[in-house]
This record gives structure tokens, C-alpha cells and sequence, in this order.
């Protein structure tokens, strides 16, 4: 004869969350690179180069909801890249920058959609070792005490680096914006 078990739904809960999060664990990325200094000879600094003056070559209005990073090696993947990049743009979009792939490749890294404007995202460094290419982000948020807009923006930041046929690794960092 089977008997029925009675289960206590805080139980039950348990048991659904605990298989969620090894489900999740099991659909992971693999583990990155866990040197965060570039140790010569192994490593070289590769070069950041901005499309504009300022620090951030961010655009408020890009078309990623979600977060993205992206990899340009060819004219045609940069002109759909920008394309998305400036989406939400009112008005016309800027003409797009002329990159030697010959020599240059770009790397962009979208958040996606945030709640607020104390968002953003800002690539720090990008090395190469063991032919792997990381690129290292700050990702920000509004700290306490921080006044922002409230609107949706979508955080991006791209640069260009010296071209790599290697595989490249992001590696983004937490941060948060001081407002006191």
C-alpha cells in the first residue's frame, strides 16, 4: 500500500527554490579569468580608444533591453551595432565612425533597461593573456542619498582596441555612484 505524504507548502517552497538554484548554477557561464592584475610577460594592456573626448562614449537611447556585450570585427556587424546603439534615438543618428578592422576591433557592453538615470557603465581596461582578451567593466548604480531622473535608460559604453582574432571575456564589476 502507498501512503500519502503530506508536505507543508513552506516545504514545498524550499524544495522548488533550492532545484531552481541548482538548475541555474548548472546553466553558468564558465568560470572567467581570475587574475585581476595584468602580470607582464604573460599579459599586455591593451590600449582603450574612444569614439569621443569624455570618458564615456555612452548613448542613453540604444536598443538593448536586456544586458549584452558585443564583439565587432567587420564593417557590416559594426553598422547593425550601431544601428541598435542608437535605436531609440529621436532624430537622425549620427553618421557612423570609420574603424580600420584591418587594425581596430570594438567591444560594447549594454546593462539593458534601468529604472533610473544613476545607471551606467564604463569599460576600465582590456588585456590580453593566454590568448584571451578581458575587457573590464564598472557597472553603477545610485548610492544613498543620490537624486536621479526617473526614466528608463539604457547604460552603454564602447571603445575600440587593437584587433584580436582571440576570444574575448567581460568582465564586469559593481560600483556604487556617491552622492553625499
Amino acid at each position: 500500500m502507498i501512503a500519502a505524504i503530506r508536505c507543508p507548502p513552506a516545504f514545498l517552497r524550499h524544495v522548488l527554490m533550492t532545484s531552481v538554484v541548482l538548475v541555474s548554477a548548472a546553466c553558468t557561464q564558465p568560470a572567467a579569468p581570475t587574475t585581476t592584475a595584468c602580470v607582464a610577460p604573460a599579459c599586455v594592456d591593451l590600449p582603450l580608444a574612444r569614439f569621443r573626448a569624455d570618458e564615456l562614449a555612452s548613448v542613453g537611447a540604444n536598443g538593448w533591453d536586456d544586458a549584452a556585450t558585443v564583439v565587432v570585427r567587420d564593417r557590416d556587424t559594426w553598422q547593425a551595432t550601431w544601428n541598435k546603439m542608437h535605436e531609440r534615438l529621436a532624430g537622425p543618428r549620427p553618421p557612423l565612425p570609420t574603424v580600420d578592422f584591418s587594425t581596430e576591433m570594438v567591444v560594447v557592453i549594454a546593462l539593458g533597461a534601468r529604472s533610473n538615470s544613476g545607471f551606467g557603465v564604463t569599460i576600465t581596461r582590456a588585456s590580453e593573456a593566454d590568448g584571451v582578451i578581458t575587457v573590464d567593466a564598472l557597472s553603477t548604480g545610485p548610492g544613498p542619498g543620490c537624486i536621479t531622473a526617473q526614466v528608463i535608460t539604457y547604460p552603454i559604453d564602447v571603445v575600440r582596441l587593437p584587433r584580436r582574432n582571440s576570444a574575448v571575456y567581460f568582465r564586469v564589476g559593481p560600483g556604487v555612484t556617491s552622492c553625499r
